[in-house]
């Protein structure tokens, strides 16, 4: 898919959204810290062969975000989407569902 992706000219941005920093900090003694290495490692790797452009995002700090602004310990709230948006598009945007 990514291959074909970039065929047609078409850009793949990925990245790893930040979980509430609450639920970080009980999961760390979990797989959760170790998946998400692993995975970010993963689209390093395809950011570095060409196929995809890989965003650093994992914490809220890489954005600007606020952990007040989740309406869980998933899901953001549109100010955050708002600035994590921005990130991985380079600029000022605003997010769509508001």
């Amino acid at each position: 898919m990514l291959q074909e992706a970039r065929d047609a000219r078409i850009q793949v941005i990925a990245f790893i959204p930040p979980i509430h920093p609450e639920l970080e900090r009980a999961g760390s003694g979990g797989y959760l810290p170790i998946r998400s290495k692993e995975t970010a490692d993963t689209l390093r790797g395809l950011d570095r062969a060409g196929l995809l452009h890989y965003v650093e995002a994992r914490d809220l700090a890489s954005f600007g975000g606020n952990p007040a602004w989740y309406y869980d310990a998933l899901h953001f709230m549109p100010a955050n989407a708002d600035r994590l948006v921005a990130l991985l598009l380079g600029r000022q945007t605003v997010c769509a569902v508001q």
